[in-house]
């Protein structure tokens, strides 16, 4: 089917500014949950936060939205790409197209960073706000990972669609047996061997971490969602939530910092895969009499007017790769904002310490949001339409 028809699913729209909301807020509270975990410097003050399970509870939920954002990023991108891929293998010309296709994707994503970039280097240099070292290449590399690895899966998308249009069930068994053996790995790195909050981009703990997003790519494009009833991915997606909820609680009542990090520490979580994995399937299906399969909904076409609200989310969900890009880039402003402000919620003397945590959460998560819109109207009126104007080229 063509993409054009995938885009007008609003749920997977909101899906991806789900993605974004818990990247926005995980990034807020960062400094406080990398501080009560880890022990990792920061000048949050974290005294009152350690001592309530309230805290501890909302703190370790924050922590997974932010690492199922990430997953939700590339499952959505591989939902969309593989399946449409591997269709067209099956005609003439088909590595002309990707290529192609390729290519504009990729101008898409560098034009992006470079736009950015130069859109950073002018507020820190005009405006004095403080920014990430320019005399260095980490802001451009090691802290923008999170993008190459999306423009690697980009380049490596055709091949893994040829692969698997004639090896089907070869490729499936090793999507299935990779996905097993990862989180085998994964569960060794979170709770034996995490190597330090910024363990470097060439250990090998960040390639395991490649490879957990891969295989999610790969996992979804199987298209494997046509055998998943609605009701059952409903049913899962609320189960993997109440899940995390209990564990939450007891870790918190327990107070057990180190835990909660270790259940969410950046990729290696097998409930944010879990919960990514099933809020995309019970957003890609429609409800089917008894006895049926559910249908994706990009393999249906849409007759129903668009309306004001679905017309919003995917202009805001459009700015998911700006954003990522963006917020990476102001995190130094962000944090020299956002740290002060909220340090005065959670050091204020007297008053009822649990209502100050949840103040502190909710205010946290009100700004978290504000800036993501704000960055996201940005990329909209800004990046899109130059990133549009080039990427047209190769068509």
């Amino acid at each position: 089917m063509e993409r054009q028809q995938q885009k007008r699913n609003p749920k997977v729209e909101a899906l991806r500014l789900v993605a974004i909301a818990g990247i926005a807020i995980f990034h807020t509270f960062v400094p406080w949950f990398n501080k009560l975990s880890y022990g990792a410097p920061s000048l949050a003050q974290t005294d009152i936060v350690r001592s309530s399970w309230i805290g501890l509870f909302l703190l370790g939920n924050i922590n997974l939205l932010g690492a199922m954002g990430n997953t939700i990023f590339f499952m959505i991108s591989g939902y969309f790409l593989l399946p449409s891929m591997v269709h067209s293998s099956y005609h003439g010309g088909y590595w002309k197209k990707q290529l192609m296709k390729t290519i504009r994707r990729s101008v898409v994503i560098v034009t992006t960073v470079i736009v950015y970039g130069l859109l950073t280097y002018l507020l820190v240099r005009f405006c004095s706000i403080p920014g990430p070292d320019f005399h260095t290449t980490r802001w451009l590399v090691m802290d923008l990972e999170f993008v190459w690895l999306y423009l690697l899966f980009i380049l490596i998308a055709p091949v893994i669609a040829w692969i698997q249009a004639r090896f089907y069930r070869r490729w499936r068994l090793i999507v299935f047996c990779s996905l097993i053996l990862i989180f085998i790995v994964n569960t060794y790195i979170a709770f034996c061997s995490q190597g330090g909050v910024n363990h470097t981009l060439t250990g090998w703990r960040k390639w395991d971490s490649a490879v957990t997003y891969l295989v999610g790519f790969c996992l979804v494009g199987l298209d494997d969602f046509h055998a998943v009833s609605r009701f059952i991915a409903h049913v899962s997606l609320w189960g993997v939530i109440i899940l995390n909820i209990l564990i939450e609680a007891v870790l918190a009542l327990f107070h057990l910092p180190v835990l909660i990090g270790d259940i969410s520490f950046k990729s290696t979580s097998l409930l944010s895969f879990a919960l990514a994995y099933f809020a995309l399937a019970l957003s890609v299906t429609e409800k089917r009499p008894l006895g049926q399969h559910s249908i994706p909904q990009h393999a249906k076409h849409s007759s129903r007017t668009i309306s004001k609200t679905d017309n919003t989310i995917r202009m805001l969900a459009a700015g998911i790769l700006g954003f990522y890009i963006f917020q990476s880039m102001l995190t130094h402003m962000w944090h020299s904002f956002i740290i002060p402000f909220l340090n005065n919620f959670v050091t204020l003397p007297g008053g009822n310490e649990s209502v100050r945590i949840i103040v502190f959460v909710c205010l946290g998560i009100l700004f978290s949001l504000l800036y993501a819109t704000l960055i996201l109207l940005l990329d909209h009126y800004i990046r899109q339409p130059i990133t549009q104007l080039l990427a047209s080229r190769f068509h």
